[in-house]
């Protein structure tokens, strides 16, 4: 957050979508799915921290317009000018509304029903994605490229169904004894289908924004500090494009049927680690083997 001062009114305004407030970033969200301009959004958005009506903005230039007097005209039209030529000053400071797109937070963190429907709240993953394990990943992130293929928003309501489940009330109870981050029930690729129906009538903003954050912490695991190996990896030329995410998981199960089952239950960044150790070792060794050809 950022410190700017406007008239003596000081406000603290966000400098990144993380800073956003839910209520903030669903609007966002609404603003580009009505296909506003980003000139409105960053203005929508000053006026809103500031209190600025503008509606009287546009009242006044309205009457720079109408009016007759060219000296009153002169002077109206000063004032609109130099009202305008601040807001723009001001809205740059909201650039990063069109620029940024790394949401590493998670902005849903838990979906709430109406009381009448006597359903358990569902939670989600937390920031960073951090609780899931790698077969929750894989099938959410299926889901995810489904979606954005076809545009068919019943792969948006599953990839919801994934990732959101009830809370467990034993791990609930381990969470205050010992540190432990999920506290969802234990997945399961046979169960979720059920709570598809409880998410359809879930606001769009929210199911964008949820799909924005994955997508987003899907993007990081590329950057360099955290795992690029896996991604950057050279593929082998065969007739496949690349390996699934089912795939890696059975290939690093071993050969013994059954283990697919464990792996898959291994933490996210568990598995990422180990498979860009993996990745650092198999580069070494293509570098090593050219390096012996080559003399």
């Amino acid at each position: 957050m950022k410190e700017i001062t406007v008239n003596g009114i000081k406000k603290m305004v966000p400098q990144n979508l993380e800073e956003l407030s839910q209520e903030e970033l669903l609007k966002l969200i609404r603003f580009i799915a009505e296909g506003r301009d980003s000139q409105y959004i960053k203005l929508r958005f000053v006026c809103d921290y500031w209190k600025i009506p503008i509606n009287r903005i546009n009242r006044l230039g309205h009457r720079v317009e109408r009016s007759s007097n060219l000296l009153q005209k002169i002077v109206m039209n000063d004032q609109h000018m130099d009202i305008l030529s601040k807001l723009y000053l001001l809205s740059e400071q909201f650039n990063f509304l069109i620029k940024d797109r790394k949401l590493l937070k998670n902005p849903v963190p838990s979906i709430r029903f109406p009381w009448w429907r006597f359903i358990r709240p569902l939670v989600g993953p937390s920031d960073g994605l951090k609780n899931l394990t790698i077969w929750e990943y894989a099938m959410a992130e299926r889901m995810l490229e489904n979606y954005v293929s076809s545009d068919d928003e019943t792969f948006l309501d599953q990839l919801l169904a994934i990732l959101y489940r009830p809370t467990c009330f034993l791990k609930i109870i381990i969470s205050w004894l010992r540190y432990s981050s999920d506290i969802r029930v234990t997945f399961n690729d046979q169960t979720y289908q059920k709570r598809i129906a409880l998410l359809t009538g879930l606001d769009h903003e929210k199911k964008f924004a949820i799909a924005m954050f994955f997508n987003s912490v899907r993007d990081s695991f590329k950057e360099a500090d955290r795992f690029p190996h896996i991604y950057n990896m050279k593929k082998k030329k065969t007739g496949n494009s690349k390996l699934s995410w089912a795939d890696v998981i059975m290939e690093m199960s071993g050969e013994i049927p059954g283990n697919e089952d464990k792996t898959g239950r291994v933490n996210l960044y568990t598995f990422l680690y180990r498979l860009e150790l993996n990745a650092i070792k198999t580069e070494q060794m293509e570098e090593e083997l050219e390096k012996m050809k080559k003399q």
